[in-house]
């Protein structure tokens, strides 16, 4: 028996033991068998395992009794919640059976509401019940059934009564119209002129008012708000309208706060707390839900829980499922879509089966029948335990087989049988000679009396290089190089009978040289063993190549006890003396013979000569010569030998002193000339270094002179010098190819800066630059070295950092005048900082972020910009804020080992700084005048930058009111400018980068960084 859809576990059809995941227990009473469900009827939630009974304060509740989504008759939100929400419902007051957390809405049976919003089984005097609610008498009523004129059961004083029914009619003075009855004299006077009818002399004793609406005793051009004109009358709305046609609860045109229009969209409505059970909650009211629906909190055209005894199938509410559904609970779910009916709404709990999968195995439904499985007669029935699918329930009626198995004629084997092989599940019958094989043209045995061959396949014989074996039937490899062997014994042993060309055959196997000990015949390709006397040999059994014992003569192959003459015994070998050598020994480094790859014998001879044949001579021990060399001669005393000549012989000589030479050297007076003319020309060159030397200190003295005073606090001071290699192909001739503008940019004692348009033919193009430029001309007449250098080394940084965006951008220079062409800019960031400028704070962190990134991107490529300040960096006004890029590169430094060669790795020292933005080490080093240690560059610019910030978002001068000494002396006191003005992650920033140890600053990187988010704190890339 299959269990429900919805049950894990059952013990009946129809109650489940366990639920499915996800579901729970449809009824609340855990002694009632039940199924299972995931909605629960109308006033019960899903709880804990079941469904549960809401809270009597509750129409409908989700998540937990009090969690209210309709509150019951006689309760109300204590806070509305929100749309889809739930909150808790509260009593309302005795006798109200709707209302809000302030207000009675409407009342029980047999009870009126009244004005002030309490429920009364009878209104009071004055007021008339309309059914639902105390509605107040026409004024000239004390006492009325009815709220028009003539329907007072009882007048005030001064009226009487004149009955239109039994007990009913009008209250009347007897006064003409516009006036009324004195209670003094009983006389008509006239009603103030604001009234048509009156009670009274003033203009709040009006019964009607003349071209106006009567409201509580006053006349008025327009009722109150939640008022409404009747008949000459203000009278209040409803309590619940905000604005109201009539009187009534359903009169009203508008809902005060958090109460909903039922229905939506309709006027007039009624106003409630909450919609009532079959009705959709939105902020236009309350509209009716599909018919039977209890709620559809989603849209009001899509039920979520139907009434009791209706079955919801989305989005209506139905009295049975539909084709292709099943009920759970109250809830139509459906089908796989494999099932046309089913029990539940897995595709393995089909009852029958859809058109589309009209095949039934077990409980599925399947368009063709499974693996494991046949057709017969609309069923998909199983195959045998073997077959992987078949033709029937027979074991031999498989055509595809299970596992691991193969099929042969209809049935699935483990294996396949001799002369079969398998493949891709099937066993395939061998070739005809093949006995077994393992595919299709590859045998692995043979029948009757053929041979495996190398290739698979079966032949009589084996082919060269392989042996047959008659044990196994098949060829097997010779050795190596072999290419004629045997092959006997069950293992097939191999013996080598022939070699391939080139190799010799010894014990067996193939090698490209007999090995020691043995020798091959010549054509024979066979090893023997050498004679006793010999170790090894070479082309015959007693022809040594090396000896057992005594001494090889290597030219017979012999083994002797001593050498014979014009030899000498070397490692075993009598070697042979050189030609013409009769005597010879062998000294220290002398080479030996060597056994070639064929087993032949190289030997040299031996170098080192201790005499000649007869009638040759011996020079220096290593040559034998019929007659002496120049610069040797026979010596008559020691026959048989060359001696060397005197040093001073140029040539040939008779003997071992000076006057034996042939020809004798220079004469004593051209020796003399000689050493005059030298000692003429070196007094020359010294007196020459010595007139270059004072030149020089002359001119550093004028230098000195002449120097102009100090610069002030915020100078770059320099020690030296630097030279670098510049771009030759941005040279231009800045006289011919720009013309001045008149707009001065800036001035300063080494160059002046000026706007300029380009106006050389095609140099715009071959630039790349704009129309208008900034160009710096140096002033070439008071340019000393240092600044030649620092021109050059700008224009080679510039030139190598050209890409960077916050960076000033070179387009081109030239040498005479020195000058450089660069990217124009507004303005330079000191003197906008300190403007009357207006800045915001986002613009003021971005322009720091953006000169942070220039030097970061110099970091980047190794090179220190070494005089960071405000003045240094330039800026230009965008649409919407500024761009910042870094310039002034003369005294920056390279520290790459990788740069190219456009740059000088070994860069002189260079010390430079502003003093306010100087770091104590840079300070130290200026004074000591010595360089700045070369892993403080970094840390130095970081120091700089963080001072730099703290003027930027400041807006104040770092050291005010010092000078340079002070500010040097402070900051070497480990002083710093007053940080007060800044706060937060700014303000440590700042602390930071300015700290004593340089080692213990952040990295350019993370200052970027840093100031990137100091710019998004500020309000940078926030969206409109």
């Amino acid at each position: 028996m299959a269990c429900d859809g919805s049950c894990a576990a059952c013990a009946s059809a129809t109650s489940c033991a366990v639920c499915q995941p996800g579901l729970v227990f449809l009824a609340a009473d855990e002694q009632v068998a039940s199924l299972c469900g995931s909605v629960c009827l109308p006033g019960q939630y899903v709880g804990a395992g079941r469904c549960a009974e809401c809270d009597a304060s509750c129409e409908l509740c989700a998540g937990g009794a009090a969690s209210c989504t309709v509150c019951a008759e006689g309760f109300g939100w204590a806070s509305p919640p929100g749309p889809g929400s739930t909150g808790a419902c509260v009593p309302c007051d005795p006798g109200c059976v709707s209302c809000t957390a302030d207000h009675c809405l409407a009342c029980g049976p047999g009870l009126l509401l009244t004005h002030g919003g309490s429920c009364v089984a009878s209104c009071p005097a004055g007021w008339w019940p309309d059914g639902e609610s105390c509605q107040p008498c026409d004024v000239s009523c004390g006492t009325c059934t009815g709220g028009d004129a003539d329907q007072c059961t009882g007048c005030g004083a001064g009226l009487d009564l004149v009955e239109a029914g039994p007990g009913v009619g009008a209250c009347v003075s007897g006064c003409p119209e516009g006036e009324y009855r004195d209670l003094g004299s009983m006389s008509c006077r006239a009603c103030d002129a604001a009234c048509a009818t009156c009670n009274g002399p003033t203009d709040r004793d009006c019964w009607r008012c003349k071209d106006a609406l009567l409201q509580d005793g006053d006349c008025v051009q327009a009722c109150a708000a939640r008022h409404v004109a009747l008949a000459g009358r203000c009278l209040p709305c409803h309590v619940s309208c905000s604005a109201c046609t009539g009187v009534r609860s359903t009169e009203c045109s508008a809902c005060i706060d958090d109460l909903l229009a039922l229905p939506a969209g309709q006027t007039p409505t009624r106003c409630m707390a909450a919609c009532p059970t079959g009705y959709n909650a939105s902020a236009g009211g309350c509209a009716a839900c599909p018919e039977h629906c209890a709620s559809c909190p989603e849209s009001s055209a899509v039920c979520g829980l139907c009434e009791r005894g209706w079955l919801l199938a989305r989005p209506e509410c139905v009295a049975t499922c539909p084709g292709g559904t099943m009920s759970q609970g109250p809830l139509c779910i459906a089908c796989h879509a494999s099932c046309a009916t089913c029990f539940g709404s897995g595709p393995e709990q089909c009852l029958t089966c859809a058109p589309d999968a009209p095949l039934m195995g077990g409980s599925r439904c399947f368009a063709t029948c499974p693996a494991g499985t046949y057709h017969a007669g609309g069923l998909c029935l199983p195959c045998g335990p073997t077959c992987a699918s078949c033709s029937g329930p027979m074991g031999d009626q498989c055509t595809a087989c299970a596992g691991d198995r193969l099929l042969l004629g209809g049935e699935c084997l483990l294996a396949c049988p001799g002369a079969y092989f398998p493949e891709a599940g099937l066993c395939v019958e061998c070739d005809a000679d093949c006995a077994t094989c393992q595919a299709q043209g590859t045998c692995t045995s043979c029948r009757e009396q053929g041979m495996l061959q190398p290739g698979g396949t079966c032949g009589i014989g084996c082919p060269g290089g392989w042996g047959a074996c008659a044990s196994s039937g098949r060829c097997v490899a010779c050795s190596a190089h072999c290419a004629q062997c045997d092959a006997t014994g069950p293992s097939c042993d191999v013996t080598c009978a022939v070699c391939e060309a080139g190799f010799a055959l010894s014990s067996g196997a193939c090698q490209a040289s007999c090995p020691s000990g043995e020798f091959a015949a010549p054509g024979s390709g066979i090893c023997q063993p050498c004679g006793g006397a010999c170790r090894s040999c070479f082309g015959a059994a007693d022809h040594c190549t090396s000896c057992n014992g005594g001494l090889l003569h290597p030219g017979v192959g012999i083994c002797a006890s001593a050498c014979a003459g014009a030899s000498a015994p070397v490692a075993g070998v009598c070697l042979s003396c050189f030609a013409g050598c009769e005597q010879c020994e062998a000294g220290p480094g002398q080479s030996e013979c060597t056994i070639q790859a064929d087993g032949q014998l190289v030997c040299p001879t031996v170098r080192t000569c201790k005499r000649c044949v007869s009638g040759m001579l011996l020079v220096d021990g290593t040559s034998c010569v019929e007659v002496c060399p120049d610069g040797y001669f026979a010596d008559a005393d020691a026959e048989g030998w060359c001696r060397s000549c005197h040093a001073s012989c140029r040539g040939s000589c008779t003997g071992p002193e000076a006057g034996d030479c042939d020809r004798s050297p220079r004469s004593k007076s051209s020796r003399i000339g000689l050493a005059v003319g030298l000692s003429l020309g070196l007094l020359l060159l010294l007196i020459l270094l010595v007139l270059l030397v004072l030149f020089l200190v002359r001119r550093r003295r004028e230098q000195a002179i002449g120097k102009a005073p100090a610069d002030d606090e915020d100078a770059t001071m320099l020690n030296t010098i630097v030279e670098l290699a510049l771009p030759g192909a941005i040279l231009v001739d800045v006289a011919v190819d720009f013309r001045a503008l008149d707009e001065t940019l800036g001035a300063g004692t080494q160059a002046s800066v000026y706007a300029a348009q380009s106006v050389g033919a095609g140099i715009a193009a071959r630039l790349g630059c704009p129309e208008v430029v900034a160009v710096k001309r140096m002033k070439a007449e008071a340019m000393q070295p240092v600044h030649h250098a620092m021109f050059q080394n700008e224009v080679a940084l510039m030139w190598l950092l050209r890409e960077h965006g916050h960076i000033v951008r070179l387009f081109g220079y030239s040498h005479q005048p020195p000058a450089i062409v660069m990217e124009r800019f507004d303005s330079d960031l000191a003197t906008l900082l300190h403007s009357e400028v207006q800045l915001s704070a986002t613009q003021l962190a971005d322009i720091c972020q953006q000169w942070a990134a220039g030097l970061e991107a110099m970091h980047a490529h190794g090179i220190a910009h070494c005089d960071l300040k405000p003045g240094n960096v330039f800026v230009s006004q965008t649409a919407s804020s500024w761009r910042a890029a870094l310039g002034d590169l003369g005294a920056s430094k390279n520290l790459s080992a990788d740069r190219s060669s456009a740059l000088l790795n070994a860069f002189p020292e260079l010390n430079a700084m502003s003093v306010p933005y100087a770091g104590p080490e840079v300070i130290q080093a200026f004074q000591r005048s010595v360089p700045l240690d070369r892993g403080h560059f970094f840390p130095a610019d970081v120091y700089a930058a963080s001072v730099m910030l703290y003027e930027c978002l400041t807006r104040a001068a770092p050291w005010p009111g010092m000078n340079i000494g002070e500010i040097m002396a402070a900051v070497l006191g480990g002083s710093r400018p007053v940080i007060s003005p800044l706060a937060g992650s700014a303000a440590d920033l700042v602390q930071a980068g300015w700290q004593e140890d340089p080692g213990r600053r952040p990295s350019t990187a993370a200052f970027r960084q840093r100031c990137a988010a100091l710019f998004v704190a500020s309000g940078g890339l926030a969206g409109p």
